[in-house]
């Protein structure tokens, strides 16, 4: 059915090495707060990072520093929101390498059913 189909085994030391890789990255810029699975984070900024702006900043660095110290073909979605379910909901709503953010204002039109902000 599919003739060019090519089958590559998981190699699920590579991906825990990819993992540990990644999460020493992170931590070089904020500490983790909560590792959620293989490819999913939590962390949460102080209060001197909590701007729109720094946050941007500690974001960008982050995926910076993941392209150039694990690979330029590993990217990230970052979601910065008040809780860690927001938070995750903002990094869904960009993938595969987004930026986005919910403030607290914008919190309330998600709590009547994710209307536009």
């Amino acid at each position: 059915m599919c003739p060019h189909l090519i089958c590559i085994l998981a190699n699920h030391d590579s991906y825990v090495d990819f993992h540990n890789r990644i999460l020493a990255e992170i931590d070089r810029h904020l500490p983790i707060s909560k590792v959620c699975s293989i490819d999913e984070v939590a962390c949460q900024l102080m209060d001197n990072e909590n701007s729109v702006e720094r946050a941007a900043a500690i974001a960008q660095e982050i995926k910076q520093g993941i392209a150039k110290r694990i690979g330029s073909c590993i990217t990230c979605s970052i979601g910065i929101a008040p809780n860690c379910y927001l938070a995750k909901i903002a990094t869904d709503m960009q993938k595969p390498d987004g930026l986005t953010f919910i403030r607290s204002p914008e919190t309330r039109s998600f709590r009547a059913g994710f209307s536009e902000t």
